[in-house]
């Protein structure tokens, strides 16, 4: 211990400076440093490939599958962006890797459709079946011919309907922010965003969907650092005008066949 010669405060011997005034000591040739902790390299590896030590900066973890491991970091990346979307989208905000987040939104996307349509050979839509046999149809007509036509349809034409899918929500969830003055980060990160926000929706039926614009939502707020309520009318004003176009063109159709409005008939 060494007292300081201008306040008299007692600092380590090892100290380059007054801790309480900050004059410089003279250090002195025959004092030895102490040896690191022989455990600090693997210490730095650990925290190096966490993302959480000292000075280091945390990434999306499907960014870094070569080192992390594909499944792990794409289920990692699954959990955070549906479940932490505090944590999460805040490096989100931070890269610009847009090829990662589209392979990730492609990959969840095509794992959902394919698990909703063996559910839907499983179990049987009863609503569904009932409509195609009012029109005429039969799902049991030919069902060998329409689950090869599924699967053709699923594997070849359903990526190109998913990218032009991301591609169109994203421009317009981008132009009504823009209206709100909302998107700070430009339209890479509104569509890198809403490619991870869409994680949840590979759940069936309407669950996933509600859940996956509730994470939008969140994820860009953090993602371009604007207020709740902007993402909240960009995303929620498109969606359900959507959803009422959609029901009121199905509603207006089977009214018209079950009450047999003529000239309608199919």
């Amino acid at each position: 211990m060494k007292a300081c010669p201008q306040c008299k405060a007692v600092s380590s011997e090892y100290s380059a400076y007054c801790y309480r005034c900050g004059k410089s000591f003279e250090m002195s040739k025959s004092v030895e440093m102490p040896e690191p902790p022989q455990d600090l390299p693997e210490q730095t590896s650990l925290a190096a490939s966490t993302g959480s030590g000292v000075g280091s900066e945390r990434k999306i973890p499907f960014e870094e599958w070569q080192t992390r491991g594909f499944f792990r970091s794409l289920l990692e990346t699954w959990i955070q962006a549906s479940f932490y979307p505090k944590e999460f989208y805040p490096l989100v905000g931070k890269t610009e890797n847009i090829i990662s987040a589209v392979l990730f939104f492609l990959i969840w996307e095509m794992f959902g459709a394919f698990l909703g349509f063996f559910l839907s050979l499983l179990f049987p839509n009863p609503m569904l079946h009932s409509i195609m046999k009012e029109f005429g149809g039969s799902i049991s007509s030919h069902p060998g011919s329409l689950i090869l036509f599924q699967l053709i349809s699923l594997l070849f034409f359903y990526p190109f309907v998913l990218l032009a899918g991301l591609f169109l929500w994203s421009a317009v969830v981008y132009f009504l922010l823009s209206v709100l003055n909302g998107v700070p980060k430009g339209f890479k990160t509104t569509l890198i965003t809403i490619a991870y926000a869409s994680a949840p929706a590979i759940i069936p039926y309407l669950i996933g969907w509600i859940w996956s614009l509730v994470v939008q939502i969140i994820g860009l707020s953090e993602s371009q650092e604007s207020s709740i309520w902007k993402p909240a009318l960009a995303v929620g004003v498109p969606f359900l005008g959507f959803f009422l176009v959609v029901l009121m063109g199905l509603s207006t159709l089977l009214a018209a066949h079950f009450f047999n409005i003529p000239g309608f008939k199919p």
